[in-house]
Formats: structure tokens, sequence, C-alpha cells
């Protein structure tokens, strides 16, 4: 990783994007391979906590140099972070995003969990490159991945949650289970009770129940080990929900946007948009 780190820090072109192919040979365990419209793929690991310690460090090293031209911002010290909390080890699943040629793009992951005695599914850091924000990629492969989740909850609750300063990852949340139904909100300043518990619940997990406003879902110094995530902030086109974010938020605060989801509203957001489960493909 020590190449990565000097070349993020230092300011230098960072090196070439790799393909999975010629990362997937480095690696104890493969992924496997899926299709995306758009020419797209997702290369997902089910069961990342048997990757190798040396397959992990490949993978890190890979996330640096994605994120760190993703955000703007040198994403080393994140990452170290994350190596040190057990990222592999503690995730459910984590996928890769690739672009027709089979080069790594972008990342994504979740956690299963339970929370506030509510089945949730927590949504981990999640990126692509510059040339690729804005195509629609990310809501393409979050749509898929919390459909599959949600089948298995098709008649109760599935509480969707990640930790954000970005207005347009709240923004795709709340077009897919609907603007009543997701917290914060500018216009109920206090979250209620039950989401309050699930939101510390989930602070406790990620350490940071010290830092942690329950009636906001506001986590201060979220990323105190970093001057920013972003290099600029993003900004979704709602201008009250741009504005709620600036005003709340100092660029290393996050919210924990918690939204109330189920199979049904879900699919109906997804038929909206056009997107359909995809096809198996087999491993690299």
């Amino acid at each position: 990783m020590t190449e990565d780190v000097l070349s993020a820090r230092s300011g230098e072109p960072l090196s070439p994007r790799v393909p999975i192919r010629e990362l997937a040979e480095r690696l104890s365990h493969q992924p496997l391979v899926r299709p995306l419209p758009g020419n797209f793929q997702l290369a997902s690991w089910r069961r990342p906590s048997l990757l190798s310690e040396a397959s992990q460090d490949h993978l890190f090293a890979t996330l640096i140099r994605i994120s760190t031209q993703s955000f703007g911002a040198d994403m080393t010290p994140y990452w170290a972070g994350r190596k040190a909390g057990g990222y592999f080890q503690r995730i459910s699943r984590f996928c890769f995003i690739l672009a027709a040629d089979g080069a790594v793009v972008g990342w994504t992951g979740f956690h299963r969990q339970r929370f506030g005695g509510e089945h949730c599914l927590y949504l981990d850091s999640t990126g692509v490159l510059p040339e690729y924000q804005g195509s629609g990629i990310v809501s393409q492969v979050q749509s898929r991945i919390l459909a599959r989740e949600l089948l298995a909850h098709a008649f109760s609750s599935l509480f969707l949650i990640t930790r954000t300063e970005n207005p347009v990852v709240y923004r795709m949340l709340q077009r897919a289970v609907g603007a009543e139904r997701i917290h914060p909100s500018a216009r109920l300043p206090v979250a209620p009770e039950k989401i309050q518990r699930i939101g510390a619940e989930t602070a406790a997990w990620l350490r940071q129940q010290d830092v942690f406003d329950p009636p906001t879902l506001k986590v201060a110094g979220a990323y105190s080990n970093l001057d920013a995530l972003y290099g600029e902030l993003p900004t979704s086109g709602d201008r009250e929900l741009d504005a709620f974010f600036q005003r709340s938020l100092r660029p290393v605060d996050a919210f924990l946007v918690i939204a109330d989801a189920n199979f049904f509203r879900v699919l109906g957001f997804m038929v909206k948009r056009g997107l359909t489960p995809t096809r198996r493909r087999g491993r690299v």
C-alpha cells in the first residue's frame, strides 16, 4: 500500500485503473461478476471475511487509489482506519463496479445488522471515479442490492442506514422510500423515538456514540481523520435539501440517514427508473 499512499499524498498522478482479472489473480477468493446496463459489471464478494490478509491489502490499495480520485481528497487515512477496524471481517458483502473493459471504477458494500430491534441494512462507503459520476451506475447497483435484501423482508420493514454528508445519497434514498419515511428531515427537527434508538445503536456499532446526537441524527466529526471527505461538496439539485445539509453539517460532520423501506415501494421505484434484476455470470 505504500506506493499508493505516497502517490496520494504527493499529488502525483495515481496508477492506472486495475483490470479486475489482473487484480483477481492476486486474491485468495474470486468475485462473482454480473453484467449491468450501460456495459458496466459488478464484481461481488459475498463472504469478504474469507479473503486472506494479503488479498485484503490488494483491495485496500485499489480502494485508496479510486476513492482518492473519486472524492478529490487523500483517502489514505480513512482506509487505514477502516483496515484497523476490521473492514473486510465485518462487512456482509463487498463489490467493485467495473467499466466495459473490466477496469475497477467504483466500489460499494453493506452490512446486515439489527439495531433498535429492527432488521437493518447499513450501506457502507460507496463511490465511482469522476468520469462516471452522474451516470446513474451507483443508483443502479444499490437499487438491485436493496431489492434482493428487501425480498427477504417483503411483508415487513427493513431500515436502510448510511452515514453521509452527501445530499445526493440522501436524495436517492428519498426517491426510493418516500419523503415521509426518511430521517433526518428539514421539516421534522427531532427524529421519532424509534429512529433515534436505531441511530444510537448504529452510532455505538460505528464506535461514534460519543459524537452522535440522537434527535438530529448528526455525527459531529464523523470524518475527523480527514480534512474533508469531498474536495468540493456535492449538491443534489434540490435547493431545500442542499441548504439543509449545508447549514447543518461542517465538512467533517455527517448524518446517519435512516430510511424505512419495504420491497414493494423499492420495486416500484425500480420499475419507474427502468431498472431490472441482472442475471448471474460466472467467476472471473
